[in-house]
């Protein structure tokens, strides 16, 4: 017990030391560029919603892979689906690769694909063993192309896979050009086929002989995607539109979406939710709306080097407060993990203290407040609020604020910068501090759950992001 009580003593000295130092605030991201800066923040952009007709997907990664699926829903049965298809349109596409090694290169795509079967070796809730199928349009080593994937899951998430056949379909693709892509599996032949607008169906037969169980983990899906190896990586645009699904026989239409409503049909698709984080008119746009949902539901944009940084401002925008269920709590908020009350390195978010400064909240009409939260459980999904109040009541849907928050060791500081005569709110939590194990400090917009499913948006721009910690970041371009 002294051992503990010297070493949180030790660390109060130390916090504390580098508060009473602490340097001014540096300017950190005026989102001016095309893109997510990789080196400022490990999310980039990410879009899925309904656009002029059509679906809309992008999706952006650096240095790993990254997808956008939208889903056949589980209530038509994608296991039933042997046929799918939809209009693609590759409306951007970039991918960077090593021109001295074909081995190191970037693919951005969009793809109709699905999982089709399982090849015996897998087991109930187990994507060891599902063989999925895609036909893509795609970007890679400074090419457009259409070609088709086969691969077999090698692990129970389906992250790993070994690729069975894949070829490249033998048509010239152009941007802005829509294609109809197809995939269809037979069992009976074990054979797959894949279409392209204007070339030939490509069959392919599956090893093996009789007809393949069903998959485990079986889905069908309209997805973009990019896989970038480390050092590399690229963006990818695209819509989808007429999507049909059909069953075994290629009779029975089990599917069929021209995607000309104002939402995602959740009948038909999954997530129920359209999603927003891109930079548009040099600030940063994240949105998220949910539909017939109770789920929580966000848009994130995480910050690097979290453990860095002790105070965060930014000039917030809330653009869209819309909800069809009274006191359904809706926020634009900076916010962040700080410290652990109890120094248990290993109890992940239990006892984590996370502490915010929002635009929104429960009521008819969007407020200005702040909330400091300790988290009860290891996986962060409930949690005991030690402090909140509100600052502004209401705000001004459209207009901005300067958004404050900081932590010097010892008490939070919330402020509205560019609200005359508002006073700081100064909040103590009053547990013992230690290192968080967490640190994640963010900008997000985001829906909490509700008891019952409801339709809410909830949107905001962020810009004239500044920081505390020195600007330990990447250069703008890599690669």
């Amino acid at each position: 017990m002294k051992r503990s009580f010297c070493c949180f003593l030790v660390f109060i000295a130390i916090v504390t030391g580098m508060a009473q130092t602490a340097p001014a605030l540096n300017p950190y991201d005026d989102f001016s560029g095309t893109w997510i800066n990789p080196g400022k923040w490990n999310k980039q952009e990410f879009l899925r919603e309904i656009r002029s007709g059509k679906l809309f997907s992008r999706i952006t990664a650096y240095n790993t892979s990254d997808f956008n699926y939208l889903y056949v829903s589980n209530a038509l049965t994608p296991n039933n689906i042997y046929y799918l298809q939809a209009d693609v349109t590759l409306t951007e596409a970039e991918a960077t690769y090593d021109p001295n090694d074909p081995n190191i290169s970037t693919s951005s795509h969009a793809s109709v694909a699905g999982v089709f079967y399982n090849d015996g070796t897998g087991s109930a809730g187990s994507s060891v063993g599902d063989v999925m199928a895609q036909v893509r349009l795609a970007y890679s080593q400074g090419q457009l192309k259409a070609e088709y994937y086969v691969i077999r899951y090698t692990n129970q998430s389906g992250s790993t896979w070994t690729i069975l056949h894949n070829d490249q379909i033998n048509i010239p693709i152009l941007l802005n050009q829509t294609y109809t892509l197809s995939v269809r599996f037979q069992p009976a032949l074990r054979r797959f086929t894949f279409g392209v607008t204007g070339a030939t169906p490509v069959n392919w037969t599956a090893p093996g002989s009789g007809i393949p169980p069903a998959p485990n983990q079986g889905w069908k899906a309209l997805r973009t995607a990019v896989q970038a190896p480390v050092g590399y990586g690229g963006h990818v645009s695209a819509t989808f539109d007429n999507a049909l699904g059909r069953d075994i026989n290629n009779a029975v239409i089990l599917l069929t979406d021209d995607f000309a409503g104002p939402n995602i049909d959740n009948t038909k698709w999954m997530p129920n939710l359209e999603q927003i984080r891109e930079i548009r008119n040099g600030v940063l746009d994240l949105k998220t709306k949910r539909i017939n949902l109770t789920a929580n539901t966000g848009t994130i944009l995480l910050f690097q080097n979290p453990g860095l940084i002790s105070e965060i401002q930014a000039t917030v925008s809330l653009t869209e407060f819309q909800k069809s269920v009274a006191n359904t709590n809706l926020q634009a908020r900076l916010g962040g993990f700080f410290f652990n009350a109890v120094g248990n390195p290993s109890s992940n978010y239990q006892d984590e203290i996370f502490a915010a400064i929002f635009l929104g909240g429960t009521q008819a009409a969007p407020r200005l407040g702040w909330y400091v939260n300790r988290m009860t459980n290891a996986d962060g999904t409930t949690n005991n609020q030690l402090g909140s109040d509100i600052l502004l009541d209401p705000i001004v849907l459209g207009n901005t604020y300067t958004l404050y928050l900081g932590w010097d060791g010892t008490r939070f500081t919330f402020k509205c910068v560019d609200c005359p005569g508002m006073p700081s709110a100064v909040f103590a939590p009053g547990t013992p501090i230690f290192p968080s194990n967490i640190q994640d400090k963010e900008l997000q917009v985001r829906i909490f759950p509700t008891t019952s499913p409801n339709n809410s948006t909830v949107a905001a721009t962020f810009d004239n992001v500044w920081i505390n910690a020195m600007r330990l970041y990447l250069p703008e371009v890599i690669k």
